[in-house]
């Protein structure tokens, strides 16, 4: 996605457009029988199909805290936090913006990105409301409140007709920044918010690594728990945010001799 933003407005011919999706209690309202008319029209073979059907089917769950024990409840929807459950879901929104390249899906997020043409409409508002129209065919909801949209636009003098994007009689509100996937997207496309949110992080993760030397913690492992909990922080991701200016960069690596 960020490589065709840079594309498009590097060129300076075009402005670009997202909108980000939220679906409301997304594994909670998958239907049982769309979803397994989905698995067969992939072919699903039929056992696999029946395993499937006996794992979603009467499953209850309950909630623990210490020795206390929760009413149980039959599940709704599919089971969170399990390998299965986010397979499912994916195979729910398996057809959803089939036609529509410039889109990605993670589990129960979905973005989609618009290039606009300078001095030509936006049509992110009709592909918004065919999102919400397979939400509803497939018994699934958007949360208007959650999702937002954003506008990268670097041209000048340009006359673009930006129409708002309106899910179920609510107009979805456009934001500057916006953190998808654990990185955060700036729409002047700087680096400065998603380092300070990183670096923020990380320092919460450095002041317990204080106090490991006085609870006698040798060295050897005080370095391990930094390699496994705060690097993994200043690191995450690198690949889509590396290139920044040498400031920000000094100062991610100031973190590393703290």
């Amino acid at each position: 996605m960020l490589q065709a933003i840079y594309e498009a407005v590097d060129g300076g011919e075009a402005s670009a457009r997202i909108f980000f999706a939220d679906f409301s209690k997304g594994f909670d309202l998958i239907d049982h029988s769309i979803l397994m008319q989905e698995l067969a029209d992939l072919e699903v073979h039929p056992v696999l199909l029946s395993w499937i059907t006996a794992f979603l089917t009467y499953r209850k769950e309950a909630v623990r805290n210490g020795s206390t024990l929760s009413d149980w409840l039959t599940l709704k929807g599919v089971p969170q936090k399990t390998k299965l459950g986010v397979i499912l879901f994916t195979v729910m929104t398996n057809r959803l913006l089939s036609d529509w390249r410039l889109r990605i899906k993670y589990v129960d997020d979905t973005s989609v990105l618009e290039i606009i043409p300078k001095n030509s409409p936006s049509l992110l508002n009709i592909v918004a409301s065919d999102i919400h129209k397979f939400a509803i065919a497939h018994n699934m909801r958007l949360n208007p409140t959650k999702c937002k949209e954003m506008h990268i636009n670097f041209l000048r003098n340009s006359n673009c007709l930006i129409n708002p994007i309106i899910i179920g009689g609510t107009v979805i509100k456009s934001v500057n920044t916006y953190k998808i996937l654990g990185v955060i997207l700036h729409n002047d496309l700087k680096r400065n918010s998603h380092v300070d949110y990183i670096i923020k992080k990380a320092c919460k993760k450095l002041y317990s690594l204080r106090v490991l030397p006085r609870a006698r913690v040798c060295q050897p492992n005080i370095l391990r728990i930094y390699l496994f909990s705060v690097r993994p922080v200043l690191e995450y991701a690198v690949p889509v945010w590396q290139d920044i200016p040498a400031y920000l960069s000094e100062a991610i690596q100031l973190m590393h001799y703290y």
